[in-house]
């Protein structure tokens, strides 16, 4: 690979480099939100719109801004005021919450379907969504960053610490310290991580 030296500390030894084009970019200016690979389809969501093997998708969305769930042939995803479906067999876009029923989120950050219900993530805290089209606030007034599920349970990482879900209520994560931001949680080797404005934390199950 081409080597770049940034710098050397005086002597015969090497005190740093760097490996240039190690990977290959595609779409190279624009911000990534989420990214899902169905078959030989591979769904690339940014700010500027949904991007299917590297060609625009759809003039729907300009300005998305989560990630994208797979629920069985249908993909969630959002932009800042709208939430969408994607039905992978018919390949058409339902729009399932317009700007005027997704105005109390705020700006939408993540999607994450469970249990019939399509919970969405945004600046005003945790809603969910019914087939009805009804929207419900759940207790969660921070600011949510990112929807995951691992080892069994639901975790919604927020400005302010992170939530689990237990007998349908939403609790405060105990072993990690609150106050935190949080942006994701991960699982290596049966361990889940958490990643924060502060660090990574392990979190003791």
């Amino acid at each position: 690979f081409p080597v770049t030296i940034c710098s050397c500390n005086g002597t015969k030894f090497l005190f740093c480099f760097k490996i240039n084009n190690l990977f290959r970019r595609s779409l190279p200016n624009l911000s990534i939100r989420g990214i899902e690979e169905v078959q030989d389809k591979l769904f690339v969501l940014s700010y500027s719109g949904l991007f299917m093997n590297g060609n625009k998708w759809t003039d729907k969305l300009t300005n998305s801004s989560s990630n994208i769930f797979r629920n069985g042939d249908i993909l969630y995803f959002a932009s800042t005021d709208q939430v969408f479906a994607l039905d992978l067999k018919t390949n058409e876009i339902e729009i399932i919450s317009n700007k005027i029923t997704s105005s109390p989120i705020g700006e939408i950050s993540c999607v994450f379907f469970k249990d019939s219900l399509l919970y969405i993530g945004g600046f005003n805290g945790l809603f969910s969504l019914k087939e009805s089209g009804i929207l419900k606030k759940e207790m969660i007034n921070e600011e949510v960053n990112n929807l995951c599920y691992k080892q069994n349970n639901f975790f919604v990482c927020t400005s302010k610490g992170v939530y689990t879900l237990s007998k349908n209520k939403f609790i405060s994560e105990i072993s990690l310290p609150s106050e935190l931001q949080y942006n994701d949680i991960e699982e290596r080797d049966n361990k889940l991580y958490a990643a924060s404005s502060r660090g990574l934390w392990m979190l003791e199950k």
